[in-house]
């Protein structure tokens, strides 16, 4: 996938975002996150904000805290006339050594990949101002083939 800024949203989750016991942030909020990132991917294809068709997939690996830093990644798997197929994913990139006791925290690398996910996005025609980016090779774009990555974890 092509190293970019378009689609990507880099964030500490706050106190606000802490919803279950033990300061843990609610899956809702990552995928919310995707989406937002998403839309920015959305805007720069058509120059509209388009609408969320469909979410195909979701899958959390991890627990993500209040204090931990995170990092959302989206791109394109498939465009056409109107619709465009959209993956995202969530890597934890840094978090609070002793669930914030003390300012102690640590960058992770690599990253730890938390959440994956997977939508269709759609800009109707009527409202499509065409791309708003120098050149269709500025958006983040990789080829989903012939099989979803969730498909073929089913396979397996």
């Amino acid at each position: 996938m092509a190293n970019n800024k378009i689609g990507t949203i880099r964030m500490r989750m706050g106190t606000h975002d802490a919803h279950y016991g033990g300061n843990l942030v609610d899956g809702a909020r990552l995928i919310g996150l995707i989406s937002d990132a998403g839309t920015e991917l959305q805007i720069a294809w058509s120059g509209d904000e388009g609408l969320l068709a469909a979410w195909h997939h979701i899958e959390q690996f991890v627990p993500v805290y209040m204090g931990d830093y995170i990092e959302v990644r989206t791109w394109f798997s498939r465009y056409g006339n109107t619709s465009a197929d959209l993956e995202g994913a969530v890597y934890k990139v840094g978090e609070l050594v002793d669930g914030g006791k003390t300012n102690a925290a640590r960058i992770i690398d690599p990253p730890i990949l938390v959440m994956r996910a997977s939508a269709t996005g759609v800009t109707p025609k009527d409202v499509n101002r065409g791309l708003q980016v120098e050149k269709l090779e500025d958006i983040p774009f990789e080829p989903a083939g012939e099989t979803k990555w969730w498909e073929k974890k089913r396979q397996k």
